[in-house]
């Protein structure tokens, strides 16, 4: 987890400057360059975008006490055997192809999903750790604060992507 966030107010607080920061990358992208360029995976923007999504609806399910694997897409079977590279390609495979008003439409959802389930929690039940929030899935997230795997999944993805955006989109310059 990152070293600033101690709470939910500095847990939001970054979410809020880093999804601005990645919207605002995207909102200069072109149309073809979301979907014409890959990186070394090939991977393009929009599947860097439906990826991002897939892991934060993740972060929903486990707060909903769902299995993660239902937000991420890909079967329970995909999920117990913890390959995050196999986990990762069956979520780029499922949605590739996606135009980039689709994908952004996605990844749009559901950080707002995330956000209103966000929204009436306290900083105590954001400490409480994952398996608290997963009795029933199987691995139930462990002894980790829920706060490691929503910043993980939310605004810790949309920094971690965003050199890879640039890149594919020639922007790295």
């Amino acid at each position: 987890m990152e070293d600033n966030i101690r709470d939910k107010t500095s847990m939001m607080d970054a979410m809020h400057r880093r999804w601005d920061a990645l919207n605002a990358l995207l909102d200069s992208l072109t149309d073809e360059e979301m979907t014409g360029p890959t990186d070394s995976h090939g991977w393009t923007v929009c599947d860097h975008l439906t990826h991002i999504a897939a892991w934060e609806r993740s972060a929903s399910q486990m707060l909903r006490g769902k299995p993660r694997y239902d937000g991420l897409g890909i079967p329970a079977s995909l999920w117990r055997a913890g390959d995050e590279d196999d986990i990762n390609d069956a979520i780029q495979k499922a949605n590739a192809g996606l135009t980039p008003a689709a994908a952004r439409a996605m990844l749009n959802q559901a950080h707002a999903e995330l956000l209103a389930l966000l929204e009436p929690l306290s900083d105590e039940e954001l400490s409480r750790p994952q398996s608290a929030f997963l009795p029933a899935e199987a691995g139930g997230g462990g002894a980790q604060p829920a706060y490691a795997y929503i910043v993980g999944n939310s605004l810790g993805h949309y920094h971690e992507h965003l050199p890879w955006i640039r890149k594919i989109a020639g922007r790295d310059g």
